[in-house]
């Protein structure tokens, strides 16, 4: 008797890769909570959330329901829930601006927000991170 990993591909336990134009999950993003921080980008393992065109693109068909980008969430923004349903992309326009303290550009859902995530939750009293 061998590993279960001789006899199965990673992949052949994902429903997406037997309907693929049906998703099964819907991910939502609250732009009132979202600070566009990109967390949730670099731990998704199924690349749902890219940016484009100042465009917040979110491939829902592409979710497994892992769970990863509501865990590192830090501000509770977004939301799974079973949905099933022919495949679809959800966009969202945001705006690329330059934060006011360090200099540095950021995305955000909001035309007047002038300080970047990052400068936003940083305690003053610390060294900066730039």
């Amino acid at each position: 008797m061998g590993p279960a990993s001789w006899k199965m591909e990673k992949d052949d336990w994902k429903l997406t890769k037997y309907y693929p134009d049906y998703q099964f999950y819907s991910v939502k993003i609250n732009k009132e909570k979202c600070t566009l921080c990109q967390a949730c980008f670099t731990l998704c393992p199924e690349k749902l959330f890219q940016i484009k065109d100042n465009k917040l693109m979110i491939e829902s068909g592409k979710c497994v329901d892992c769970t990863s980008c509501t865990d590192v969430c830090p501000e509770n923004a977004i939301e799974i829930f079973p949905e099933i349903k022919r495949k679809g992309e959800n966009q969202h326009n945001i705006h690329q601006e330059t934060c006011k303290n360090c200099g540095h550009t950021f995305y955000t859902f909001n035309v007047e927000t002038e300080i970047c995530h990052v400068c936003m939750n940083r305690d003053p009293d610390w060294l900066s991170p730039y």
